[in-house]
């Protein structure tokens, strides 16, 4: 089921930006659904975007986006890893990630893309495929791409 290429709710910029996203994977006939909740070990987490096929895989996709010049919080570690447990999740951010923080998403096979705070799909494209040496699991992303 598509939800089309209006998010419901969300900060504006990273809303605008997960509208991109969005429209890049329906353009490749990936279904998506916008915030959706999946459920950790302890509570509910809400990811900014899932992308699936209908008999096949599932990834969630979460964007921190924010001053170039920040680090991204480790408390975004914390969100990643929990929706990462309903299956696998990319990390897109402007935002420098220090190598301490980028190796703990590394071991628990969340890749992290880092790029421009504007939309770029090349780079976005070029992140996925990194992201595939992460976790085997983004293999049908960067196929469909």
């Amino acid at each position: 089921m598509k939800t089309g290429i209006t998010a419901s709710k969300g900060h504006g910029k990273t809303q605008i930006f997960t509208q991109y996203l969005a429209a890049y994977f329906t353009n490749r006939g990936w279904n998506v659904r916008y915030e959706p909740v999946t459920y950790s070990t302890s509570r509910p987490v809400r990811a900014d975007l899932e992308v699936y096929k209908p008999d096949g895989p599932r990834i969630f996709i979460e964007c921190k986006l924010g001053d170039a010049n920040n680090y991204v919080p480790l408390s975004a570690f914390t969100q990643v890893a929990q929706i990462a447990q309903s299956g696998p999740t990319v990390l897109y951010t402007n935002m420098k990630v220090p190598e301490t923080l980028e190796k703990l998403f590394t071991d628990a096979l969340i890749p992290v893309i880092v790029g421009p705070f504007k939309w770029d799909e090349t780079a976005f494209a070029s992140g996925l495929r990194k992201g595939m040496t992460i976790n085997p699991h983004l293999a049908p992303l960067v196929d469909k791409a």
